[in-house]
C-alpha cells in the first residue's frame, strides 16, 4: 500500500479539483489519499465518490492555520465529521479572515506594484484562497518569475506586501478543535528549515503533546532542505514522539504547481495507515469508501 497523507486540491491553493487530484493517485499507484485543504472540507465528498470509482481510499481531512508567537503553524486533521456544528462554525470563521487577510495584502500589492488586483479574481473558484493565488496574478503581470519569487519577493515576512493574520487559533486550540470533531490532530511539517529559528519548537511540542497532539507528520519532503534541519532537534522530536506513542505520518504536502512535491513523492506504507486508522476517534464514516485491506 502507497499513501500520501498531505494533498490539497483547487478549493484551496491546489491545481487539481478533487476528481483529478484522485486520478493523479491513481495513475501514480497512490492507494490511499488524505485530502487537506486549508481551512476547508468541502472537497472531501467529490473525492470520495471518485475514489469509489477508481478503488482509491480518500481519508477526510484538513490543514488547519494557527499561529504561534506570530508564525504559522498548521495542524493537520484525519477523520475530522465534516458536518459538526462547531466546526463548521470554525471554517467559517477561518475562512472570513482568510479572505480579509488576502484584501489588505492584494491592497498592498496594488499600492507598491500600481496593480488593479481584486479579491475576486485572486481567488477564482477557491473557498480558501492563499497567498499562492495573489502569486499567481504577480506573475501573470510580469513582476515575478513563478509564484514562489512572487512569495519571496513581494508576500513573506520582512517583504513591502507582508500582512499577518492575527486571528488565526493557537496550535493547542486547533488540536482541541479537531478533537471536537472526531479527528485526529497531526502537527504538519514541524521541522520546516524556514521556521526553525523563530521559536522553540521542541518547547511548543511538548506544549501540544500536553495538548492532546495525536501525531507528527515525520515523513517529509522539505523540498530537499532536509540537511538543513539541526540534527540534534530531530532526535529531539522522534524521541518526545517515541515516549508519547505519538503517530508518525506522512505526506509530500502535493499542490500541483507552485510546490515542486508530487503526488507520489514521500508516500508512507500499510503500517502508517494502519496506525492512523487504529487510533482514529468517533469521526462520522458515511462519506467514506470502505478501508483498505
Amino acid at each position: 500500500m502507497r499513501a500520501n497523507l498531505h494533498v490539497h486540491t483547487t478549493i484551496s491553493d491546489g491545481k487539481n479539483g478533487p476528481e483529478e487530484v484522485v486520478r493523479i493517485a491513481k495513475a501514480g499507484n497512490v492507494d490511499v489519499i488524505a485530502i487537506t485543504d486549508h481551512d476547508a472540507t468541502e472537497g472531501i465528498g467529490r473525492a470520495v465518490n471518485a475514489g469509489h470509482n477508481l478503488g482509491i481510499y480518500v481519508i477526510p481531512g484538513i490543514e488547519v492555520s494557527a499561529s504561534h508567537l506570530g508564525e504559522s503553524v498548521h495542524i493537520l486533521g484525519y477523520f475530522v465529521d465534516t458536518e459538526a456544528g462547531g466546526f463548521t462554525d470554525f471554517i467559517e470563521s477561518q475562512r472570513r479572515n482568510r479572505n480579509e487577510v488576502l484584501a489588505n495584502r492584494i491592497a498592498k500589492v496594488n499600492g507598491h506594484l500600481g496593480t488593479d488586483l481584486t479579491l475576486e479574481g485572486v481567488a477564482g473558484d477557491s473557498l480558501t484562497p492563499t497567498k499562492a493565488h495573489l502569486g499567481d496574478a504577480i506573475v501573470a503581470r510580469g513582476f515575478a518569475t513563478d509564484v514562489r519569487d512572487a512569495i519571496e519577493k513581494y508576500l513573506s515576512k520582512g517583504t513591502p506586501c507582508y500582512v499577518q493574520s492575527e486571528r488565526d487559533p493557537a496550535p493547542q486550540e486547533a488540536v482541541r478543535i479537531i478533537h471536537d470533531a472526531g479527528g485526529l490532530a497531526v502537527w504538519a511539517h514541524p521541522l520546516y528549515p524556514s521556521k526553525i529559528k523563530e521559536f522553540d519548537h521542541a518547547e511548543l511540542f511538548a506544549e501540544l503533546i500536553d495538548a492532546g497532539l495525536d501525531g507528527v507528520e515525520r515523513h517529509f519532503d522539505y523540498e530537499d532542505k532536509t540537511p538543513e534541519i539541526p540534527q540534534a532537534l530531530l532526535k529531539t522530536f522522534e524521541e518526545l514522539a517515541s515516549q508519547n506513542g505519538l503517530l508518525s505520518t506522512g505526506g509530500s504536502d502535493y499542490h500541483g504547481y507552485w510546490k515542486r512535491a508530487k503526488i507520489d513523492q514521500t508516500v508512507v506504507g500499510d503500517d502508517v495507515v494502519n496506525a492512523l486508522l487504529g487510533r482514529k476517534r468517533k469521526s462520522d464514516m458515511r462519506c467514506l469508501n470502505n478501508p483498505p485491506a
